[in-house]
């Protein structure tokens, strides 16, 4: 039995986090959870999610509270410039910072990574940005929306014959701040080699582009233009939704000739002729007769029960699944058993449930779950324990509305 104590990974790291709305927020959570002190830096009006709904939490919206957990919040206004020099003392005692101004902000407000990595050279500075810092339109603002269409993402997403759709959650978002938050694991790990911090930087652009590695892999190598195709892939058939006879919707994945095996002769019954053969042998003959092979699966689909057909599914080890919505999900016995929803019960907003974190250890534990902050929750706290302002200073710098 291993009874080594866990500990968490990033405990005495600390993060300066000026981003605004999800993606740096997604990524400075996740820090969080892995035992860094996160301390969040808000406007006046607090960070646009607060305002994102419904539904809300008291004044937060559930979007806000549901990528702010374990941090703290202080609110400094940053077009007020009594409050850059806070800003440089905040940066001097951090390890990281993480930024998405757009149109040089931070360099107006001599925030920039030029101007402030003298002062403390092992910083670990991360800028992100729609559309990159070079070129005609790094200084464009752009949300996930805006990316996922000029990415060519909506292009390739909804039915043939209608119009484009975005992706159900903001994906864009969500892998940028992923992509960002193991850039910054890098940069620690090479800090903890070398002692020198730098600047990390990305784009929605870059990262998205990167994440549709089979679809531009089609295009720059193959010089096929893909387009919509609903929910079916582009490369392998059987693999899509299919209606079933209670007029819920399946999802079927067949990615291997063993499967599509199982698939043909122990749930659909076909047989194994030269027609067969010659149309759906191979994947490459069932990508070519794809419409025709979705029908005898349709029609096979709609007159079996839905529980037998799972079943029978499950039985052969073909993968596959029920279109659920979130009330089903959370009702899986599957989902209940590895235990994916935490409780923190707040001063704040009462008891709130969250996703744990999704990556389990064998020797490093995750920070426990904290409420999110309110706005400039901690900023006194923040101001007077970490940087020695005394209690007169900082009314002072309330009155002066500095901070709020």
């Amino acid at each position: 039995m291993n009874n080594t104590i866990k500990k968490n990974l990033l405990s005495g790291v600390r993060v300066l986090d000026f981003s605004r709305v999800l993606l740096g927020a997604y990524c400075s959570m996740m820090l969080g959870d892995l035992g860094a002190e996160v301390i969040k830096v808000e406007p006046p009006f607090g960070d646009d999610t607060r305002k994102w709904g419904p539904p809300f939490i008291d004044k937060d919206s559930t979007y806000y509270l549901s990528v702010n957990r374990n941090k703290k919040s202080i609110s400094l206004d940053l077009k007020n410039k009594q409050s850059h020099a806070i800003a440089k003392e905040l940066i001097t005692k951090s390890d990281i910072l993480i930024e998405n101004t757009v149109n040089n902000k931070m360099k107006d407000y001599g925030l920039d990574y030029e101007s402030v990595q003298k002062s403390n050279p092992k910083l670990i500075y991360t800028s992100v940005s729609a559309f990159g810092d070079q070129g005609p339109l790094s200084p464009k603002p752009g949300f996930d929306l805006i990316m996922q269409a000029y990415t060519g993402l909506m292009n390739i997403t909804g039915s043939p014959n209608g119009e484009p759709y975005k992706v159900g959650y903001p994906v864009n978002d969500i892998l940028t701040g992923s992509h960002v938050h193991s850039a910054i694991l890098s940069a620690l790990l090479h800090r903890e080699r070398t002692q020198e911090g730098q600047h990390i930087s990305t784009s929605l652009l870059e990262v998205n582009l990167f994440a549709m590695m089979n679809i531009t892999s089609a295009y720059l190598n193959g010089g096929l233009n893909s387009n919509r195709r609903g929910n079916d892939h582009p490369n392998i058939s059987p693999y899509g939704i299919f209606k079933l006879n209670s007029g819920k919707y399946i999802a079927l994945g067949v990615a291997t000739e063993l499967q599509f095996d199982r698939l043909a002769t122990s749930v659909l019954n076909m047989e194994i002729n030269e027609s067969y053969n010659q149309k759906f042998k191979t994947n490459k003959l069932r990508i070519t007769n794809r419409e025709e092979l979705r029908n005898i699966i349709q029609v096979h689909f709609s007159k079996i029960d839905d529980n037998s057909l799972v079943d029978l599914l499950n039985k052969y080890d073909i993968p596959n699944s029920l279109v659920n919505t979130m009330e089903d999900v959370f009702n899986q016995e599957h989902v209940k058993s590895i235990k994916l929803v935490d409780e923190v019960k707040t001063e704040n907003y009462d008891k709130l449930k969250y996703i744990r974190h999704p990556i389990n250890y064998s020797k490093l534990k995750c920070e426990d779950l904290k409420s999110p902050p309110l706005l400039g929750e901690n900023t006194r706290e923040v101001l007077k324990n970490l940087l020695n302002y005394s209690d007169e200073r900082i009314d002072k710098l309330y009155a002066d509305k500095v901070i709020y």
